[in-house]
């Protein structure tokens, strides 16, 4: 299993949607200082359930929801997707998002790919005790 795409909305440095296609050969994130390099890892593992601010660079969760700038306001919330290929069962997405109102509980969406598509709410719980990621891998 590997993923092949990775979309980015309001987290950190991303305010604006952010599509990034991984391709099956070496990929690499090449930029300047400050350019959002290390957000995009950030995005991935909190999307895999990390729960530390502290491991995601941050001092607290809401710290994850692009906090604005001289030209932009904040977003309301933070959401990353990931897609995943090759994956041997039915979900082929996991979501997770954090609005800025909820900063304390955030919300995994996880998307089942193949006959219609569902959303389901797991919640912050959900992530620390891994039932998100059984949710995923029992399809």
């Amino acid at each position: 299993m590997r993923i092949k795409r990775v979309e980015i909305i309001g987290f950190k440095s991303f305010c604006d949607r952010a599509v990034i296609h991984i391709d099956t050969s070496v990929t690499g994130v090449v930029g300047p200082n400050g350019c959002g390099k290390s957000n995009i890892v950030d995005a991935i593992r909190w999307c895999m359930g990390e729960q530390s601010a502290k491991h995601l660079r941050g001092k607290a969760m809401e710290d994850v929801i692009f906090s604005g700038s001289e030209s932009r306001g904040p977003a309301p919330m933070a959401e990353v997707s990931l897609t995943f290929d090759d994956v041997g069962f039915s979900h082929e997405t996991l979501e997770m998002a954090l609005h800025s109102d909820e900063a304390a509980a955030a919300e995994v969406l996880d998307r089942i790919a193949g006959e219609g598509e569902a959303e389901a709410d797991a919640g912050a719980d959900a992530v620390a005790d891994g039932a998100a990621e059984g949710a995923v891998a029992e399809g």
